[in-house]
Formats: structure tokens, C-alpha cells, sequence
């Protein structure tokens, strides 16, 4: 048995190193510096139609069409068969190419290489292969990938803190007992437990904002959606003073929607107004039908006539923490952004240069047509 086969055969024999190579969503396969096959997992094998047996010690270009998938590729085309040859090149390096299938099919395939073993008698490389993906797919990934990790570290961090603010919370009650009724130190404490309560909101702001969005959709009248979340910001905002004018078509008040999330992004876009506006100062809501070129639609616009804000803030007012308050995650309007593109929409900032700002909701099929 080669040295080649003794480490593939290594790989096969060590439970996590071969489970992990069988998890991959990647197709993967070892090579020799011949470019032979010696193992391959089930990715590979379902892609291109093969069994193990019958790529055994095979030639890799077996497995790519001498087509190149892209004008790049036609300066690279498949040379995988020649590894040990320029062997110091392939390290990590990237083709895109064409795949082949047991029965003559083709499909894009990029083929990444990496040197597993650099002796010089003996190289042995891994491949992976992937589905090219395009712009559109890959800023899907990547911000899919960094949503996960927020979730992972403000999981972690509100299951480590839970028990702390549980034991201040227990240690204010303890020093509140002590405390004169009429002790002006019960501010102070009024003002930690609130802080707390605060840091606890955040925590769960910056957990539902990383949270996968599943909609639940379903008829929403949208007006009354509006009024009740108006009827509920006017108690948590008791110190602001607003009118509120809602104006919707008879048609909006079966928007397909999920009222849930809908509701979320109807709360920060009037919360965000309400706390911009002067006193007495008037907020509009308006939702109607729209027509757009991919078809029936629905707009909602929000528009309050505060201070407005500059064209620079308006650019990143939807990236994630970024505020220009002293208090909040900065992930209202990032969270609207996520649930709207769920919804298969857009939102923005409609520049007025005279006074106020205006955040523009544009949704596509209002009803629900089954």
C-alpha cells in the first residue's frame, strides 16, 4: 500500500476527521500528486452520478468538461490532472470550471485545491468544489453567515449576564429594604433597576434582530394596525405630544402581510417619527395601491415634519448599530430593513429639502389571492 493510500485510508479509520469530511456541503475529494482520486465523499458522488468504486484511482479530469465556465477559466483550463508537477502553484488555488457527469450532463463547478501533505516524495491534496455563486447569492451568504454569529455571541452573552442582572436586581431589593421610604437614595435605585431593565431590552432587541424571519402571512387591515400601535407608543412616549393622521385605500385593509412583523416595522418607523417631531406636530401614514412594473403592489410611508436629517446619515440610517441617539441598539431600522426584504420589498428615506423626513415602504402583492 502507497503512503497515499495509508493516509487515505487514515482518513476513512479516524471517526471525526471522515464524519466531518461527509458533513461538508462541499464536494470534497484527496488526490495523489498524479491527480488520482482516493477518496471522495457523498456530495461528490451525487453531483456527478458516480459510485466510489468507479472513481477510484481515476484521473480528477475525469470529472470536468474541457469547456472553461468562465473567460478566466480559459487560461487555467482543468491542468489537475499534472498536480505533482507545479505542485508549489496549486495550493489554494481556484478554478472555475465545468463539470461532467457520469452521464455526459455539464454544470458550473469551482474547484479550490489545497496541499494536505508537502513532502517531497509523497503530495497528497484536497479539493473542494462549490457552486459559483452569483453577487446577489453571495451578499445573501455572507450576511446570513454574519447574522448567525450575532446571534451566537448575543445568545451567549444574555444566557452569562441573565444571572447577573438577576442578582443586582435581588441586591437592589435587598438595599431598598433598608432604605427610608422617603430616602432620596430610592432614585438612585429606581434608576439602576431601570438601566437594567434597559440592558435586558437590548439584549432581546439584538436577539430578534439576528433571529431567522419566518412570515406567518395573512389579511391586515393596515389602518387599524397603525391606530393600535400608535395606542401603544402614545403609553411608552407618554412625554411626546403628536397628532397622528392615517389615510389608506379601502384595498390596503387587506394587505397580506405578517401582522406581527408588519407591526414591528410600523412601531420603529412611528417611534423614530415621534421622537423627531416638535410638540403638537402632525405625523402621516399613508398606505395606498401601487403599480409597479412586476405588478399590483402596496406603499406605506411614514412622514414626520421635525428636524430631518442629513443625506449622509440617511445612507447608513439602516445599517446595523448605527444610532445617532444616546440610548437604543441602533437596530430598529436595520430589523425594518430585514422584515420588509422578507416580505420580497424595499424601504427608504424620501429626501424633503423644506422639512421633516420621510421613510417610503414599497411592498409587492397586497392580497391574498388563493
Amino acid at each position: 500500500m502507497s503512503e497515499t493510500q495509508t493516509r487515505t485510508a487514515s482518513i476513512r479509520q479516524n471517526g471525526l476527521a471522515s464524519r466531518l469530511l461527509e458533513l461538508s456541503p462541499a464536494a470534497v475529494l484527496i488526490t495523489n500528486l498524479l491527480g488520482e482520486i482516493q477518496w471522495v465523499n457523498r456530495v461528490t458522488l451525487t453531483w456527478f452520478g458516480y459510485s466510489e468504486a468507479e472513481l477510484q484511482e481515476k484521473v480528477v479530469d475525469v470529472l470536468f468538461s474541457r469547456q472553461v465556465a468562465s473567460d478566466a477559466g480559459a487560461h487555467q483550463a482543468c491542468p489537475l490532472s499534472h498536480f505533482g508537477q507545479r505542485s508549489g502553484e496549486y495550493d489554494g488555488k481556484q478554478w472555475d470550471l465545468v463539470g461532467r457527469r457520469k452521464n455526459g450532463s455539464i454544470f458550473p463547478v469551482r474547484f479550490t485545491s489545497h496541499r494536505l501533505s508537502k513532502t517531497l516524495d509523497e503530495i497528497v491534496f484536497f479539493g473542494e468544489m462549490n457552486f459559483p455563486l452569483k453577487d446577489a447569492d453571495l451578499a445573501k451568504r455572507i450576511e446570513d453567515e454574519r447574522l448567525s454569529a450575532v446571534l451566537e455571541m448575543v445568545s451567549g452573552l444574555a444566557h452569562g449576564c441573565r444571572n447577573a442582572m438577576q442578582r443586582a436586581q435581588s441586591c437592589l431589593a435587598l438595599i431598598e429594604l433598608d432604605l427610608p421610604k422617603e430616602s432620596s437614595s430610592l432614585q438612585l435605585t429606581d434608576r439602576v433597576r431601570a438601566a437594567l431593565a434597559d440592558l435586558h431590552k437590548n439584549y432581546e432587541e439584538a436577539k430578534s434582530y439576528a433571529s431567522p424571519i419566518t412570515l406567518r402571512r395573512s389579511d391586515v387591515d393596515l389602518a387599524k394596525l397603525c391606530g393600535d400601535t400608535m395606542t401603544e407608543l402614545s403609553i411608552e412616549l407618554a412625554q411626546y405630544s403628536v397628532q397622528l393622521k392615517v389615510e389608506c385605500d379601502s384595498v390596503c385593509q387587506r394587505a397580506y402581510v405578517d401582522q406581527a412583523r408588519m407591526q414591528q416595522v410600523i412601531y420603529h418607523l412611528l417611534k423614530n417619527a415621534i421622537q423627531a417631531s416638535p410638540e403638537l406636530a402632525l405625523i402621516r401614514c399613508v398606505f395606498h395601491a401601487s403599480t409597479a412594473p412586476s405588478g399590483e403592489g402596496l406603499e406605506l410611508r411614514i412622514r414626520d415634519y421635525g428636524s430631518g436629517i442629513g443625506e449622509d446619515i440617511a445612507k447608513r440610517a439602516f445599517e446595523p448599530f448605527f444610532t445617532t441617539k444616546q440610548q437604543g441598539t441602533g437596530l430598529g431600522l436595520s430589523l425594518c430593513r430585514r422584515i420588509v426584504a422578507a416580505h420580497g420589498g424595499t424601504i427608504d428615506f424620501v429626501c424633503h429639502y423644506d422639512v421633516g423626513s420621510e421613510v417610503l415602504v414599497q411592498l409587492p402583492s397586497m392580497r391574498n389571492e388563493s
